[in-house]
């Protein structure tokens, strides 16, 4: 590491790596997840606000766009790494951070010998040499948006994260452009009023729980922690299951080995590829061949998938290849729009949509997914409410095992919330009230006005009714807590009698220890 002094307010910081380092990718991984008034990418630069000992500081790590990734003669590169911090004596931390993100300390012919001699991921790693393992300057952060995050996509994950940065992060004394906050530290998660962030009681519960167990020091995501003793006290939380530990893990305490076994980006990338995993214990059987740096090897599944190329959508021409009906019930004439689409846009998707048909004790259920999230869930499969099976998509149980897995708890009482990554496509207005819709507790209800002034737009109780009607994502995301100003039933695509059922599953529901 070199570093030199700009000024009197910033310091560049040159970060060795081992070559290659696909910068452009960590770049891409990191605007996806960015929050508001924290972080942002612009220009193939990467800047953040970060909380260190000392005080805060910001950080600007230059990509490729901006000339400032360099290459020595001997294979070794360098990211140029500027830092203003409140307290010089916080560089060193501030470097570690910064290298762990982008994970600088890795070795990559390391990793790249040791998966490249397996024949189903070679092809992958000689066409990206290098593939790195994004981790975290701040591990706290890290887990408490890992929580955030269950049961909502990634963008609504970010939203829900920029209102905790808003309203109980740290301000800096001197805004450096749009970065103008840090995350707030756990201590002030633990003790936030959660209510009006917008989240269902059970994550907020959750989030309590994690808050506080790290503020006390009961948990501590630090790079020399014990990695399992890290991981039995996440699952001993409420609402912390496996996915989201082995994430933590992954990320927060830069885990080599880590293989996400339920998660469905892995399980349709190890079909894709040939390797048979119809449960998520013979998919971590599967992932055991790739240690030690599974965790690499993850990298890897996820990408195989974004380099599908895109199946082109036709509308069949009868009903030949629409999956096996289920019991006909009464329906209401609405329709959401097309899983991975917007309204109208049918034409092509990123990649073939996925789905299956499956049982359930209100009648059967149409999934559909992108194999890395669940973007619909609907009832009769065989009918006018549920999009019509395309000639592209591809039919396949074993990629939803998680979903059902969970489905299967929930119906039984023994599931509060669901931990699935979603991707429901929908207008801005829509996707505001489907997030609105997780926010409900478990067990209770609301009405369309409520919703509405929920999501600030008082008055459009009947707009959040057609928003609420063509949700993509049932049960999941539960439009069936929402019930009429005269606290009556109204309308539920799987039928009056099928709402009733959800709402009574969740009165009767086995307490949570």
């Amino acid at each position: 590491m070199t570093a030199a002094a700009e000024d009197g307010q910033t310091v560049t910081v040159h970060l060795p790596f081992r070559a290659p380092l696909p910068l452009a990718e960590l770049m891409a991984f990191l605007a996806d997840r960015c929050v508001p008034g924290v972080e942002q990418v612009e220009g193939g630069t990467y800047s953040r606000v970060l909380r260190l000992p000392g005080g805060l500081g910001v950080v600007w790590l230059d990509g490729p766009g901006a000339g400032s990734a360099s290459r020595d003669g001997d294979g070794d590169g360098r990211v140029r790494c500027r830092l203003r911090l409140d307290d010089r004596r916080d560089l060193d931390a501030a470097v570690a951070g910064c290298r762990r993100l982008l994970d600088l300390d890795a070795d990559p012919s390391a990793v790249d010998v040791a998966l490249g001699r397996d024949p189903v991921l070679a092809p992958l790693v000689a066409a990206h040499p290098g593939r790195r393992v994004p981790g975290h300057p701040d591990g706290d952060e890290l887990a408490v948006r890992a929580v955030l995050g269950q049961q909502i996509s990634v963008a609504a994950a970010r939203t829900l994260a920029g209102r905790l940065a808003a309203r109980w992060g740290e301000r800096l004394a001197r805004p450096a452009g749009s970065l103008i906050v840090a995350f707030p530290a756990a201590a002030a998660v633990a003790d936030a009023d959660l209510s009006q962030v917008g989240m269902p009681a059970t994550r907020r519960a959750t989030l309590r729980a994690l808050a506080g167990a790290l503020a006390a020091g009961r948990i501590r995501l630090a790079p020399d922690a014990d990695r399992d003793e890290v991981e039995r006290s996440l699952l001993a939380l409420p609402g912390i299951g496996p996915w989201t530990a082995a994430y933590v893990r992954m990320r927060a305490l830069g885990d080599p080995d880590v293989f996400l076994a339920t998660d469905l980006g892995v399980r349709h990338a190890l079909d894709h590829l040939g390797i048979e995993a119809p449960s998520g214990r013979a998919a971590d059987a599967a992932g055991d061949r790739w240690r030690p740096w599974r965790s690499y090897a993850v990298q890897h599944l996820w990408a195989s998938l974004a380099a599908r190329p895109p199946a082109v959508r036709r509308r069949p021409a009868t009903s030949a290849t629409a999956p096996a009906p289920g019991p006909r019930r009464p329906r209401p004439a609405s329709r959401p729009p097309t899983p991975g689409t917007d309204h109208g846009d049918t034409a092509m998707t990123t990649g073939p949509v996925l789905y299956a048909v499956a049982p359930s004790p209100v009648g059967d259920l149409l999934l559909t997914g992108d194999g890395r999230s669940l973007t619909g869930l609907y009832f009769h499969p065989d009918g006018t409410h549920a999009p019509p099976v395309d000639l592209g998509w591809q039919r396949q149980p074993e990629a939803f095992t998680a979903v059902l897995d969970q489905l299967d708890d929930y119906f039984a009482g023994r599931r509060r919330a669901f931990d699935l990554p979603l991707a429901p496509r929908g207008t801005a207005f829509q996707r505001r009230v489907w997030d609105a819709l997780t926010a409900i507790p478990y067990g209770e209800t609301t009405t369309y006005g409520a919703l509405a002034a929920t999501i600030g737009r008082p008055g459009s109780a009947r707009a959040v009714g057609a928003a609420n009607g063509r949700n993509p994502i049932a049960i999941v995301v539960p439009c069936h807590r929402v019930i009429g100003a005269d606290r009556r039933l109204t309308g539920y695509a799987g039928g009056l009698a099928a709402k009733q059922w959800l709402l009574n599953v969740e009165r009767r529901a086995v307490p949570v220890a």
